[in-house]
């Protein structure tokens, strides 16, 4: 063997070791951060809307896989230190209120997400945490809805005439929305209005307490 091919072999195997060594620096620093994660969930998520179980099952979930498969969203932990005024929906300005109040969606920042579900096997649906709550979005046919801290909120893609939004508040949900995830709930409309080409319709959803897996 040339010295040549003696430093080739040499560059070789310190290369090989270089780049095993990386992947597992990489693999660790994935698992701490992922600790360091699971521990901030553990000490500052409390609740989450009542009506997510109902949700994931339809996804085949439950909550107790939805919250192994949460990760970090990319600003965390960063987004943590400040508020932020919009969410994935953006902030309600233009938005045209028709009947009743609608609640604002700006909600604390985006901790966590997974999704649980991609329209392959079943609905689109996936698990949020906004500040200190475990919340849903899920797509349906014509609509998306989703959850922030108690409140629930049906983003319809076609608008309701003027006159439908004008009486919203205070009627049955399911008088506008056909969907069994609401056929057994007497939820009702506390505001509209007309959103974009669409309307949203808002409502309480409840909130419950939770247990996080990781809190000891």
């Amino acid at each position: 063997m040339t010295p040549a091919d003696q430093s080739l072999a040499i560059r070789e195997i310190a290369g090989r070791r270089a780049r095993d060594e990386a992947r597992m620096i990489d693999r660790l620093v994935e698992n701490m951060r992922l600790a360091s994660f699971r521990s901030y969930l553990a000490a500052t998520m409390n609740s989450m809307s009542a009506i997510v179980p109902d949700v994931l099952a339809i996804a085949g979930s439950n909550l107790a896989d939805a919250m192994q498969r949460l990760r970090p969203g990319h600003r965390w932990p960063s987004i943590t230190s400040r508020k932020t005024d919009q969410g994935n929906f953006g902030n309600i300005t233009g938005r045209r209120i028709k009947a009743g109040t609608v609640c604002p969606w700006r909600p604390d920042p985006l901790i966590a997400d997974a999704i649980v579900s991609d329209e392959l096997e079943g609905p689109f649906v996936e698990v949020k945490v906004y500040g200190a709550s475990l919340d849903v979005k899920m797509r349906g046919e014509r609509f998306t809805f989703f959850t922030h801290d108690g409140t629930g909120y049906i983003m319809l893609e076609s608008q309701l005439p003027e006159t439908v939004i004008d009486s919203c508040v205070g009627r049955c949900l399911t008088d506008l929305v056909d969907h069994p995830l609401f056929a057994t709930r007497s939820s009702s409309i506390c505001a509209a209005a007309q959103v974009g080409g669409g309307s949203s319709l808002s409502f309480d959803v409840g909130r419950t307490r939770l247990e996080v897996p990781w809190r000891s």
